[in-house]
Parts: C-alpha cells; sequence; structure tokens
C-alpha cells in the first residue's frame, strides 16, 4: 500500500515537474522571439541604417554586378539594357551583355579599352581611358545611382528574404546627383535591399518619371556582390 501511495505520489510530481518545464521553454522562446523582433523591427532607425549603407557600398573598391534597364513609353515596356560586370579597381572594369539593342563585350584597363566586335567575334583595342561623361553611366559605374543630394521620404519595411538572405528593405524619395539622368528624368523612388550582416547593398530597384511626358517611365534594377573581392581582369588576346 505504502509503496503504490509513494508511487502514486512520484507519479504526480513527475506530471507537475513536466508542466513547469514547459511552461519555462515556452517563456524562454517567447522571450527569446520577442527579443529577435525587437532586434529586427524596433530598433532599426531608417537614417542611421541608409547612412551607414551608403557609406560602406560607396567605399567598396570592387564588386560584380549586374543592370537591368528598361523605358515604358505610351504603355509599352521596352528593354535598354541587360549587363553583368565586374568592377576591379579604380580603372579597370568588364561588362558583357546587350545594351540599346547591341550585344556587347567590353574589358576596360587604366590606359586601353578591348572591345569585341559581334560580327567577327574579334577583339579591337583604342588606346583610350573612359571619360566623366562614361562614368555617369550606369553599366559603366553603378555606384553613381547611389549618390543623393537629399532625401524627402525615408521608410523602413521590414525584413525580406533575398535569394535565401535576409535583408532590410528601405524605400525612399531622393534627390540624385547625376547630371546624366536628371537631363530627363524626376520622381525618382528607390528599394534597396540591404544585407543585415555587412550593410551593403544587395539590390536596388529604381523608378522615375519622364520630364517632358510623366506617363512615360524608367525601370532600373542593380544588384551587387563581391564587394572588396580581389578580381584579376586580364587583357584579352
Amino acid at each position: 500500500m505504502l509503496a503504490s501511495f509513494i508511487g502514486k505520489i512520484k507519479e504526480k510530481l513527475s506530471i507537475k515537474l513536466g508542466a513547469v518545464i514547459l511552461v519555462m521553454l515556452a517563456v524562454v522562446a517567447a522571450g527569446y522571439g520577442g527579443v529577435k523582433i525587437y532586434q529586427e523591427t524596433v530598433k532599426v532607425v531608417p537614417e542611421e541604417l541608409l547612412a551607414e549603407t551608403l557609406d560602406k557600398t560607396l567605399a567598396a573598391t570592387s564588386y560584380s554586378y549586374s543592370v537591368n534597364l528598361e523605358m515604358t513609353t505610351n504603355g509599352e515596356k521596352r528593354k535598354l539594357t541587360n549587363i553583368v560586370g565586374i568592377k576591379a579597381n579604380e580603372t579597370d572594369f568588364y561588362i558583357q551583355g546587350e545594351m540599346y539593342e547591341s550585344q556587347v563585350e567590353i574589358y576596360q584597363f587604366a590606359d586601353s579599352t578591348y572591345q569585341k566586335d559581334p560580327v567577327s567575334g574579334k577583339w579591337m583595342m583604342f588606346p583610350t581611358s573612359v571619360t566623366d561623361m562614361e562614368l555617369l553611366m550606369t553599366e559603366i559605374n553603378p555606384m553613381v545611382n547611389f549618390q543623393f543630394n537629399q532625401f524627402n521620404e525615408i521608410t523602413y519595411e521590414g525584413i525580406q528574404k533575398l535569394n535565401n538572405h535576409k535583408k532590410y528593405v528601405l524605400k525612399l524619395k531622393p534627390r540624385i546627383n547625376n547630371k546624366f539622368l536628371e537631363i530627363y528624368w524626376e520622381n525618382f523612388e528607390y528599394t534597396l535591399w540591404v544585407d543585415k550582416g555587412d550593410k551593403y547593398i544587395s539590390q536596388a530597384a529604381i523608378t522615375a518619371n519622364n520630364i517632358k511626358n510623366p506617363q512615360n517611365s524608367l525601370t532600373l534594377t542593380i544588384t551587387l556582390d563581391d564587394y572588396n573581392k580581389d578580381f584579376s581582369l586580364e587583357k584579352p588576346e
């Protein structure tokens, strides 16, 4: 009888102890989840995040990238640019793809440019360097799109996954510092995907309206990766 009674007490204590442990685990889990949500949302100050992101991104000495540029005219979309590129250092870069309905493949070095003839497939060499105007072109220098004079609106849109990696998402309406684009376009709106870890821009989606015909629009998508990687571009033969 006594052994049976003691056994029942142990069984009840075991059940209660198990319930207490489950409650404690739930509290810990809820607390961790709350801290995580707090860290990922409440603590993000969009102005501070944008400032840090721009500082780091624009200071990068090398990177890989892609540029997709579309224009909508009278309701019809037209693809202008679809290229991939590598910025190896201050003077050297490589681009390949389609620009304004022409296939392009170009190596640029400090004192020479190599361009592949799309018909013969042969490389042509020109003893030239990139001009200041060319450096304003998105296809050659995508970073020019992140040089701003001021910001009218900045909002934090939460966290999204991009290529299975978590990114902060910012939306802003800046005034850009790019004479090449400002000639024809206005009302720029940006969506930036910022890497949660290193705070570099991973992707940007940009829209703008034509100054003379506001119903016509520009859509620009830029992806960036391999920041500060040691690229080595060799001159083609």
